[in-house]
C-alpha cells in the first residue's frame, strides 16, 4: 500500500496536518446525495482488493454551518475515485457511516406515545450505501435513461444510527415531516438542533469475508452497526483498489483524531456485527381513492363560502353562513365553485386537497376569492403549506405564505390545474412548484397539463438560504407545464428552477413565457444532474440575479427565444453543452459582471463579452441604438 493522500473536491477545501497523526479537513465544496454521485474531499488509502481491513477514527465536529441537507462528514470506502478537484458528476460505489441527512421513525416510547412519525434529520448519524454499479452498466448513467431503469441497477439506502428520544421529544411522533438536527457546533440558523447534540464519534468500517460492517460507538462504549452483505460491493468499477478514509462536505470543518488502518488476508476476519437497519416506506397516498369518499354536505350546491372563522357545521351556501376552509376543499364536487371572503386563514397544520377531490374535464373545481379583499392563507411558520394532489382545480385570487422551513408554499401535484394569479412570499421553501413528490412515484401520476399564470413569488426563504425558489417544476414533472406572464424576485435560491434528477430521468418538457426574474441567485435554472430535457423560455426577462440571469445548470438541450438578460452576475451561462444543442435566438444581453458562457456568435443574438454586448458581426449595442 502507498502513503495517505488528500484529494480536494475544490481548491477551496483544504486539509491541516497535526504532528500527532490526526488531520483537520476544512471543505467549503461538495455534496451528499440521495442517489446522484456525492462530492467530498477525501484523505485516504488505497487498498488492494484482495485485503481484508478496518479503517477506525475518532471524529470531531469544529463547526458546520447548515444550506440544504447535503453537508456530511465521517469514514467512506468507495472502489473508484475522480481526480483531484474534478466535481464533474463521477459514479461509484461507495459506503460512509457518519454525519449527513437521514430519515426515521420514531415510534412511542412510554404509554402516552400514540403513532410513528416520520423525521428528517438534516444532520444525524447514519450508514449509507450506494452500490451496484458495475463495468457494463456505467453507460447507463448518461442523463437521458428514464429513471425508472436505473432503479434496478443502483441501490441506495441510508439508515440510521441514533434516534432521538421519543420521551423526551413526542412531538416528533405526531408531526410526520418534521425536521431536527443531531450534530453540535452548527454556526447558522437551521432545524430544531436536540438537547446535548453531538460532536464526537468513534466511527469504523470493516471489511471481513463475509461483507462491511459500519459502525458508530458512543462516549459510553455502546456500539450501533449497518451490514453490508457484499464483500464484492466496492470490487466492481476498480477492481485492484478500495479506497478507503476520512471525508468532509459542503461548509463542514472536522478533525479526526487517532486514524487506524489494519489489514489482514481475506479468510482471516468473520463478521461479527450485528445487522441493523431501518427504513420507513413512502406514505404518499394512493390517487385511486373512490369518490363516494367524498363528503355529501355539499352536494347540490353550486357555491360554498368559506371565512377565516367558518364552523364546519355550517351549511356554506352564502356568505352569512361560511364553512371553514379544510371542510370546503374536502367536500367538493365538480363544477362547484369555492368562494373565499377576505382575511386571513391560519392554517398551522397545513392543507391537502386529497386525490380524490378532483373535477372533471370541462367542469372542474373553482377556488378562488369572493371580494376585493384578498384572502391569505397564513401557515404561521409551522403548517406544511398547501399541497394539491387533486386534479382539475382552478385556483385564483388569493395569497399563500408562511410555510414552516423546508416546505413548499403550494405544491401542485395533481393534472389539469390552473393556478392564476395567486401570491406565494415569505415560505420556508419554494413559493410555488408543480411536482410529484419522490423520486419512486411512477411517471404515470407525475402532474401534467398544469398552467401558472399571472402569479407572483417572493422573500421565500429556507434556513439555510440555499434552497427556497421563487417558481420551480422539478424531478418529477409531466408534460404540458407553463408559466405565463409570472413575477419571481427576492428568494433564497432560484427565480425558475426546473431542477431534475437522473435516477427520476428526464421530465416533460416546461414552457416559460413573458416571464420575469430579479434578486434572485439565479434567475432561470432550466435543468440539472446533467438529464436531457427540452426546456423552452420565450420572452422573458432576467436582471440583477446574483449569480446567472439564466443557466443551463448542465441540461443538454432547449430553447432560449427573444429573451433579455441584464445586470446579473453572468448573464448567460450555458457551460457543457455540445453544439447546436441549445436554440439561442434574438437574445440580448447587457452589463454582465462576468463574460456569457454561449454558444457561438450569430448575428441574431448579442452576447456580452469584453465589457460590450456585441453580436456575431462585431456590432455593438451601443453603436446601434
Amino acid at each position: 500500500m502507498n502513503d495517505w493522500i488528500f484529494r480536494a473536491d475544490d481548491r477551496l477545501d483544504t486539509i491541516e496536518y497535526h504532528k500527532n497523526g490526526d488531520v483537520t479537513i476544512h471543505s467549503v465544496t461538495g455534496r451528499l446525495c440521495p442517489f446522484d454521485p456525492d462530492r467530498f474531499s477525501f484523505y485516504y488509502m488505497r487498498i488492494p482488493s484482495h485485503l481484508n481491513f478496518r479503517l477506525s477514527a475518532r471524529m470531531e465536529v469544529d463547526e458546520w454551518i447548515y444550506t440544504n441537507g447535503q453537508e456530511g462528514m465521517g469514514l467512506a470506502a468507495l472502489d473508484r475515485i475522480p481526480g483531484d478537484g474534478d466535481n464533474s458528476l463521477f459514479w461509484n460505489n461507495l459506503l460512509t457511516v457518519g454525519a449527513g441527512k437521514v430519515k426515521c421513525c420514531i415510534k412511542g416510547g412510554d404509554k402516552r406515545a400514540k403513532g410513528t412519525g416520520t423525521v428528517y434529520m438534516q444532520q444525524g448519524l447514519c450508514a449509507r450505501e450506494k452500490t451496484g454499479l458495475r463495468q457494463d452498466t456505467l453507460r447507463y448513467f448518461s442523463g437521458d435513461t428514464n429513471g425508472e431503469e436505473l432503479w434496478d441497477l443502483y441501490d441506495t439506502k441510508s439508515c440510521p444510527l441514533v434516534l432521538p428520544d421519543p420521551v423526551q421529544y413526542p412531538d416528533l411522533r405526531e408531526n410526520s415531516g418534521k425536521r431536527i438536527n443531531l450534530i453540535g457546533n452548527r454556526k447558522s440558523m437551521g432545524p430544531q438542533t436536540v438537547d446535548n447534540p453531538l460532536t464526537s464519534f468513534g466511527l469504523s468500517i470493516e471489511k471481513t469475508d463475509e461483507g462491511y460492517i459500519l459502525s458508530y460507538t458512543d462516549e459510553g462504549g455502546n456500539t450501533s452497526e449497518h451490514f453490508c452483505d457484499s464483500p464484492l460491493a466496492l470490487e466492481q468499477l476498480d477492481t485492484s483498489f478500495v479506497y478507503a478514509g476520512v471525508f468532509a462536505a459542503r461548509n463542514v470543518t472536522v478533525t479526526f483524531r487517532d486514524i487506524a488502518l489494519k489489514t489482514c488476508e481475506r479468510g482471516a476476519v468473520k463478521k461479527t456485527g450485528i445487522s441493523w437497519s431501518e427504513q420507513c416506506p413512502d406514505k404518499r397516498k394512493s390517487s385511486k381513492s373512490s369518490i363516494s369518499e367524498r363528503d355529501t354536505a355539499f352536494r347540490g350546491l353550486k357555491e360554498i363560502y368559506v371565512s377565516p372563522d367558518g364552523l364546519p357545521g355550517n351549511g356554506g351556501a352564502s356568505p352569512d353562513d361560511p364553512v371553514n376552509l379544510e371542510k370546503a376543499v374536502t367536500g367538493a364536487w365538480p363544477g362547484q365553485v369555492i368562494r373565499l371572503l377576505g382575511g386571513k386563514y391560519i392554517l398551522e397544520d397545513g392543507l391537502v386537497i386529497p386525490s380524490h377531490i378532483s373535477g372533471l374535464d370541462g367542469c372542474p373545481i373553482v377556488l378562488t376569492c369572493f371580494s376585493k379583499e384578498r384572502p391569505v392563507m397564513d401557515f404561521a411558520g409551522t403548517g406544511t403549506g398547501l399541497v394539491l394532489l387533486g386534479s382539475y382545480w382552478q385556483l385564483s385570487g388569493f395569497d399563500i405564505k408562511g410555510s414552516a422551513d423546508g416546505c413548499t408554499g403550494l405544491r401542485c401535484c395533481g393534472s389539469h390545474n390552473r393556478l392564476r394569479d395567486i401570491y406565494t412570499y415569505e415560505n420556508g421553501n419554494t413559493g410555488l412548484q408543480v411536482s410529484a413528490g419522490g423520486i419512486r412515484i411512477p411517471r404515470s401520476e407525475w402532474p401534467s397539463d398544469v398552467v401558472v399564470e399571472g402569479c407572483v413569488s417572493f422573500n421565500n426563504a429556507d434556513s439555510g438560504l440555499c434552497d427556497a425558489d421563487g417558481f420551480g417544476a422539478k424531478i418529477t414533472c409531466g408534460e404540458g407545464v407553463v408559466f405565463s406572464n409570472c413575477l419571481s424576485f427576492n428568494n433564497a435560491d432560484d427565480g425558475f428552477d426546473l431542477y431534475a434528477k437522473l435516477e427520476a430521468g428526464p421530465m416533460g418538457d416546461v414552457r416559460l413565457e413573458n416571464c420575469i426574474a430579479y434578486g434572485n441567485k439565479n434567475g432561470f435554472k432550466l435543468g440539472g444532474s446533467y438529464v436531457k430535457s427540452n426546456h423552452s423560455i420565450i420572452g422573458c426577462l432576467s436582471m440583477r440575479n446574483r449569480a446567472y440571469g439564466i443557466t443551463n445548470n448542465h441540461s443538454q438541450k432547449g430553447s432560449i427565444i427573444s429573451c433579455i438578460a441584464i445586470g446579473n452576475g453572468r448573464n448567460l451561462n450555458l457551460f457543457g453543452i455540445q453544439k447546436d444543442d441549445y436554440r439561442v435566438r434574438d437574445f440580448i444581453s447587457y452589463l454582465g459582471d462576468e463574460d456569457d458562457i454561449a454558444p457561438p456568435l450569430s448575428e441574431e443574438n448579442y452576447i456580452w463579452k469584453n465589457g460590450r454586448s456585441i453580436n456575431g458581426k462585431g456590432q455593438s449595442l451601443d453603436t446601434i441604438r
